[in-house]
């Protein structure tokens, strides 16, 4: 029975490749499914615009339409009626392609990780035995199961999420510039902080997250070499062995799952935090402007900046909680695509068995099933020679 492997289980986990990973897995990914991606990006595009376009109509709802009816006695609510209409129908467009942007990414994820599981079951049946003497079992499993679940949960979610939040920000950062340049700077030097915080508490989470996908494979492989072999365990007394090396790599699998999650909990009330102080400051700076009646800045502008900021801020923050999931897929893709670069064995085996039949007494092969059974042996001049089955 052998002990699970070493090694790996302490100490500031990084990433092997991470570049090459990421794109091998990228182009893999892409390869077949070139027009599926082509409409994922179409509604993720409509999907940002109409929400950048709705929080910038809501500068013409108050300047426009609600502003002029303070104060009269019988407003004409009509036009804010239709005003708002035409909001409701950019906002059900926007609701429409991240729907269909979702369902198409389920389908690819699901597509994609079937074949990657077909081929990671297809590779280990080439693998020659050395292979599986000096790779624990369980460590094997966590490839096919484990890692190929982290890789599906970053295509069909953090991918998504993270193309979307990236195109968003660009579309509200170019609303905002035009809103206005003076709340936009101070966007920039506050966004400078709330990066700082990413990488700081992102960097720590991250890392552990690595050790996490390590250690999971490590607790898989041990439980999975005492169960197949507790009759040794039991026999040779090694209860106590056992229990004692499962509590060391269970300890540290608890150790670094709680540091992961710690870290990557933290992470989402900070950037939430900061946004909201974020967003006082941008009300004092955005009122002492407005107040000024010489840089014509409206509060309808105002209320549309402080929407637009929200949007800007909460996508950064989104990105910030995907990285540490792109991170877990990376370590598992690693994993996944070294077990596929593993050198099959090579069958150099001359003899094959083959379905056979008599022909003018004479025994040579044959593709359909006769029940009777031959060897067939290639000679190296080219011949071929059958021999029947006899139970040798």
């Amino acid at each position: 029975m052998r002990t699970p492997m070493k090694g790996g289980s302490s100490g500031k986990a990084k990433l092997k490749h991470p570049k090459e990973t990421m794109l091998r897995l990228f182009k893999s990914l892409f390869k077949g499914r070139v027009h599926i991606f082509i409409l994922v990006f179409i509604c993720i595009i409509v999907s940002a615009i109409s929400s950048t376009y709705v929080a910038t109509l809501l500068q013409s709802l108050i300047d426009d339409y609600i502003a002029p009816m303070i104060g009269q006695a019988n407003p004409d609510f009509g036009p804010l009626l239709k005003a708002m209409t035409k909001w409701a129908i950019i906002m059900v467009f926007g609701i429409i392609a991240m729907y269909l942007m979702s369902r198409l990414m389920i389908v690819v994820g699901q597509d994609y990780m079937n074949k990657t599981r077909k081929d990671v079951f297809k590779k280990l049946e080439s693998l020659p035995l050395s292979y599986f003497d000096t790779h624990a079992h369980g460590q094997i499993m966590s490839v096919i199961t484990n890692d190929t679940d982290t890789m599906n949960q970053m295509i069909t979610q953090s991918f998504v999420n993270l193309v979307s939040s990236t195109f968003t920000i660009i579309f509200v950062f170019v609303a905002m510039v035009k809103n206005n340049l003076i709340l936009t700077a101070v966007v920039l030097l506050t966004l400078g902080l709330i990066f700082f915080t990413m990488k700081k508490i992102g960097g720590k989470s991250g890392s552990n997250f690595v050790l996490q996908q390590a250690n999971v494979a490590k607790v898989n492989s041990h439980i999975e070499e005492m169960i197949s072999g507790v009759k040794v365990v039991k026999v040779f007394n090694h209860e106590g062995v056992a229990q004692t090396e499962f509590d060391d790599i269970n300890t540290k699998l608890c150790s670094t799952m709680g540091k992961a999650n710690g870290y990557a909990n933290m992470m989402g009330p900070l950037i939430n935090n900061l946004g909201n102080l974020q967003y006082v400051l941008f009300v004092l700076v955005g009122a002492m402007i407005a107040m000024d009646s010489k840089l014509g800045y409206t509060i309808g502008a105002l209320a549309a900046f402080l929407q637009l900021s929200r949007s800007f801020t909460n996508p950064v923050g989104q990105i910030a909680q995907q990285m540490n999931s792109i991170l877990m897929a990376l370590a598992g893709a690693e994993r996944v695509f070294e077990l596929l670069d593993e050198e099959s064995e090579v069958d150099d085996g001359y003899v094959k068995l083959v379905n056979a039949k008599y022909v003018d007494e004479v025994l040579t092969e044959c593709p359909e099933k006769t029940n009777l059974w031959a060897w067939k042996h290639q000679h190296k001049d080219g011949t071929l020679t059958y021999v029947k089955v006899e139970g040798d």
